[in-house]
């Protein structure tokens, strides 16, 4: 499915619905992906099931207190870093990206991030609604944890944990 510039308003108002309150405000990651979207460069989202599952589909998102989005405002490589860190630390080239939450500011910013790195977005997260702790995604609930796990900030620190329980990664 290709994401266009009319797509934006439903998106938005979608993921929004699903943050349940969370997920941080999607008014910048929809700003972004509407200027995406109208310079022609529309993402496109793949369903799961078209997607091989040996293929390494990594999730991004941000974490924490998404108000702070708005007040330390990112450089625009942040997921580029934290993503390059992740490929370093596996030996193995990110294939495609998907979200760690689909609602809030999280369901719209990997669309963003995948046409950055020219990579495909699929159609999956790790929680199917806007979730306060990365130790309630579905990974870890599943017993898989969240690690290795990549922070970048906007200062162009770049963190890489492991290995670890998800609660101490959280």
């Amino acid at each position: 499915m290709r994401i266009t510039a009319a797509d934006v308003p439903a998106l938005e108002r979608g993921v929004a619905l699903l943050g349940s309150g969370g997920g941080g405000d999607t008014v910048t990651a929809a700003v972004l992906l509407r200027r995406l979207t109208e310079s022609g460069r529309e993402p496109v989202v793949h369903p799961i099931a078209d997607v091989a599952p040996d293929t390494l589909v990594v999730p991004a998102g941000i974490v924490g207190a998404t108000a702070a989005f708005a007040e330390k405002l990112p450089s625009g490589d942040e997921f580029v870093s934290a993503i390059a860190a992740i490929e370093r630390w596996t030996g193995q080239r990110a294939q495609a990206l998907m979200t760690i939450e689909i609602g809030g500011l999280n369901g719209l910013l990997p669309l963003v991030i995948a046409q950055e790195l020219g990579l495909p977005c699929v159609d999956a997260d790790l929680s199917g609604r806007g979730l306060p702790r990365l130790d309630q995604l579905s990974v870890a609930a599943t017993g898989r944890g969240v690690a290795p796990a990549a922070m970048a900030e906007p200062g162009g620190r770049v963190v890489v944990l492991a290995a670890a329980p998800a609660a101490v990664v959280e």
